[in-house]
């Protein structure tokens, strides 16, 4: 089977695909050994690629989610409350009159 050097990246763990590694190292694998570590950002084919996986980590985890369920400008304007529609009337139809459970 052909095999193929990589770079371990700054993404690594103390063992990419079965080796204890350290960041720089550069390994001669099999496509199927590299295809998780590659998926990984653990390994790259060449130096660029190294630097690159660490800045698109970098970026992804940078951004911070928006908290719905407490953003009172969400698009439900529940505001956090998860009932848009708390304080008003019921819209439950039981059957019976509206005044049928009234004493009078």
């Amino acid at each position: 089977m052909d095999t193929k050097e990589y770079i371990v990246t700054k993404l690594a763990g103390p063992k990419v695909a079965g080796r204890f590694v350290k960041h720089g190292d550069t390994l001669v694998l099999t496509e199927p050994e590299a295809r998780l570590e590659l998926l990984n950002g653990a390994i790259a084919t060449d130096k660029a690629g190294a630097d690159a996986a660490v800045g698109l980590v970098k970026k992804k985890h940078d951004k911070k989610p928006a908290d719905k369920a407490g953003d009172p400008s969400s698009e439900d304007g529940a505001g956090g409350s998860g009932q848009a529609d708390a304080g008003k009337a019921s819209t439950v139809d039981t059957g019976k009159p509206a005044d049928a459970g009234a004493a009078g």
